[in-house]
């Protein structure tokens, strides 16, 4: 008998039963076992994301009460965007994979910590892509206990492919919770400071005076409008400009414990310093960024949270002012010429009643009345032409004898400042005239017509009483 044919019919027998044996085989698990929830949590209880690669500082975004922000050890804390830390809590909790059985894998790249509200911690190990590009994470349990899951792209899109430094706000505020309460500019020997004190902001150097609330808004709205184009830009030379420009703003926070106990009262710093530029054409500027924390309790130390450099465009900062006399409050005292029922010119006292302005007991005539009635509106309503930052003016021509001025409300308060006002009339070399309203640290300058007008007003209504006889 021929051995060819019988080891060809051999040979096939052999090829149907291994092909039987592969068709008839059971599935493996992992390819029959429908996805499952890798994590048991929910999107709206966690409250942080850490991830740590071999070699590397581990980077957290944690929830607080002025929302996401990135802790980074190379870094001050800095909001993150909201929408992004929002989109990742849902893709860990929506996050479902196929185990995976023993196999060929390739190594752990960088690990993933979710924190929830309970303080349970869950653990990922994100490894390296393997051939086709399936991905593959590790969930480790509290015991220790790693089980490997296959799982869809989106995670590595938003923990890996960007990273966590990239979810950063590009607002430059954004590394300063809390609502600014204090600002100050300085540029070499010239400072500039702002503060927030009842709801209203003042000028506290280089003198003390009322604030504008309009310039001082136009400002923060300006820093707000800065831009971060790059982060973690490389330090500045050592060698370093001698009119520097700083700008600090300040914020207080009161954190709520969870008991009975004192809220936690910090004052939280954010320090930005202008150096050169940041790129050939000049357009960007290198801004140090720093961070710093102080708890308002007795002996409290600073505690500085980090720094970094960034390119800015400044371009919001060049439509406002950064001369402290842009800041001072455009009216002499702050409300309606309505408040003013008492106004002392020099030893004169007036007094509003429900007859209109009297001295004394006698009622002024109506054009009296109606000058001491424009003149409150000057001290409330009428906005200066000018100002100087000094209480002791030197005018260009002839002042007139000063007039002190005093003015109070209904119930007896004090509407100008400490110290009162003085009013002067200057008569310039060419003919023009103007009102100079003094005090508070600064002189407010009005050269319109009507205010000069009522300016001379008060200085007949501040004349001193003739003697009886």
């Amino acid at each position: 008998m021929p051995t060819k044919p019988v080891i060809l019919s051999l040979l096939v027998a052999i090829a149907i039963v291994v092909a039987s044996m592969w068709l008839l085989r059971p599935p493996s698990a992992s390819a029959t076992a429908e996805p499952q929830p890798v994590l048991d949590v929910d999107a709206a209880s966690i409250v942080s994301f850490e991830t740590r690669a071999e070699g590397e500082n581990a980077r957290r975004i944690e929830r607080s009460l002025a929302g996401w922000q990135l802790i980074d050890q190379d870094g001050p804390p800095w909001a993150v965007q909201d929408g992004r830390a929002r989109a990742a809590a849902r893709i860990l909790a929506d996050l479902k994979g196929r185990p995976v059985g023993d196999e060929d894998l390739p190594p752990v790249a960088s690990t993933l910590t979710i924190t929830d509200a309970r303080g349970r911690t869950m653990s990922l190990g994100l490894r390296e892509p393997v051939v086709g590009g399936r991905r593959v994470v590790d969930r480790v349990d509290a015991e220790g206990g790693v089980q490997q899951f296959a799982i869809d792209e989106p995670l590595y899109e938003a923990f890996v492919l960007t990273g966590l430094a990239a979810w950063r706000d590009e607002g430059l505020l954004g590394a300063l919770p809390g609502r600014p309460a204090r600002l100050e500019l300085a540029r070499g020997d010239s400072r500039l400071e702002l503060a927030r004190v009842d709801g209203r902001w003042s000028l506290r150097a280089p003198v003390s005076s009322r604030a504008s609330e309009q310039g001082v808004d136009a400002l923060l709205q300006a820093i707000a409008r800065l831009r971060v184009e790059r982060f973690d830009e490389p330090p500045p030379p050592a060698v370093q400009a001698a009119t520097q420009v700083t700008i600090t703003v300040e914020a207080d926070r009161i954190e709520p414990m969870g008991d009975d106990s004192e809220p936690v009262r910090t004052t939280e710093r954010l320090t930005l310093t202008l150096h050169g530029p940041a790129d050939t054409g000049g357009r960007l500027t290198l801004v140090g960024v720093a961070r710093e924390r102080r708890y308002r309790s007795a002996g409290a130390a600073t505690e500085f949270l980090g720094a970094t450099f960034v390119a800015i465009d400044l371009e919001p900062l060049q439509q406002v002012t950064l001369e402290a006399r842009g800041y001072v409050a455009a009216t002499a005292i702050e409300g309606d010429a309505t408040l003013v029922t008492r106004l002392e010119l020099n030893d004169r006292v007036y007094a509003r009643t429900d007859g209109g302005w009297a001295e004394g007991d006698e009622v002024l005539p109506a054009d009296r009345a109606a000058a001491l009635d424009a003149f409150s509106t000057l001290l409330t309503t009428t906005a200066m032409t000018g100002v100087e930052l000094t209480d002791a003016p030197q005018p260009a021509g002839r002042a007139s004898r000063p007039v002190k001025i005093e003015a109070s409300a209904i119930g007896g308060e004090a509407l100008t400042p400490p110290g009162g006002l003085t009013l002067r009339i200057v008569e310039a070399p060419g003919g023009a005239s103007g009102v100079l309203l003094i005090g508070d640290g600064v002189t407010r300058e009005y050269t319109d017509a009507a205010s000069t007008a009522i300016g001379r007003a008060v200085l007949v209504l501040s004349e001193p009483v003739a003697p009886a006889g």
